[in-house]
């Protein structure tokens, strides 16, 4: 299902709205047409085989003419300010899209083009190129708050689970990579002791699921950088917990190739941190979202 709003001039009265509803409401595809007198627009809900511009044909066939439409997309995964003019500046370098502007707090883009030179298809893949999930935005309606409101709730809940899992995790993997500091664990796990390497082997493999599913968003944010030759806030954080992993790793099974057996350090403890830490900061962000959108639409 596409949709536009198609700015009409030319409509003297209620019957140049009607003959224009009429007149795109028969094309085969249009599942409903509305024309707006006062404001000089036509909404128009369409499936294929019916376009944008057998729609705009429509309209021009019946004496009118058709200027640019406007359409309110939904964003998703926008973190940052960084995020917000990274989606205005590819919507804007998008053949035919005349002006854009973004909401971080709803995220939402409200963009004008002209639909005969570009669709919601082409601005969907032009945001999706840079990693970005989009979908036509809900209305204003109770129905579409609600649906909105339900799908940050169901995102919190996840990045909630992800962090308390990571901040768990994160506990034990803590404790004994700092033995030296605790009396008891201090002459249990001496340096350079095999008790110390086993442990902090075990540790590597506690780190391992925190990294790949709660910070899961951080390596797929990262690929899809990576795939147009740019960098975000994932990949800073993705490649940071992947390199301090691989040197603890190096530590523990290779501890001759460091000069100096204190070097030999793990630091498990980064990755896991920096995951839970990242994660709780993402988690309260849609949190905030949530009660500033609720906030504006009361």
């Amino acid at each position: 299902m596409q949709e536009i709003n198609l700015s009409v001039s030319g409509m003297t009265g209620i019957e140049s709205s009607q003959r224009i509803e009429r007149a795109i409401t028969v094309l085969d595809g249009v599942e409903r047409a509305s024309v707006n007198l006062s404001e000089g627009m036509a909404k128009v809900s369409f499936r294929n085989p019916a376009s944008a511009g057998s729609v705009i044909k429509a309209v021009r066939d019946e004496g009118y003419t058709t200027g640019n439409s406007k359409i309110r997309i939904s964003v998703k995964k926008m973190r940052c300010a960084s995020c917000v003019r990274t989606v205005e500046e590819t919507l804007l370098n998008t053949p035919g899209v005349k002006s854009a502007s973004i909401n971080l707090a709803t995220a939402i883009a409200n963009v004008e083009y002209s639909p005969e030179i570009v669709n919601f298809l082409g601005l969907k893949l032009a945001l999706e190129a840079n990693g970005y999930d989009v979908e036509l935005a809900t209305d204003s309606s109770k129905s579409g708050q609600d649906a909105q409101a339900s799908e940050q709730e169901i995102e919190y809940r996840t990045l909630m689970r992800k962090f308390w899992f990571a901040a768990i995790i994160s506990i034990p993997v803590m404790v004994f990579s700092y033995p030296d500091f605790i009396p008891g664990l201090r002459d249990w796990m001496p340096m350079g002791s095999m008790n110390r390497r086993v442990i902090w082997g075990l540790l590597g493999l506690l780190a391992l699921p925190v990294m790949l599913w709660s910070g899961s968003q951080f390596y797929s944010g990262m690929w899809s950088a990576l795939k147009h030759r740019t960098a975000n806030m994932h990949t800073l954080i993705a490649s940071g917990i992947t390199a301090a992993w691989l040197y603890s790793a190096v530590a523990v099974l290779f501890p001759q190739w460091f000069p100096e057996q204190a070097l030999a350090e793990a630091f498990w403890d980064v990755a896991t941190v920096v995951v839970a830490l990242v994660v709780l900061g993402m988690a309260l962000e849609v949190k905030a979202k949530g009660r500033t959108s609720e906030a504006i639409k009361k």
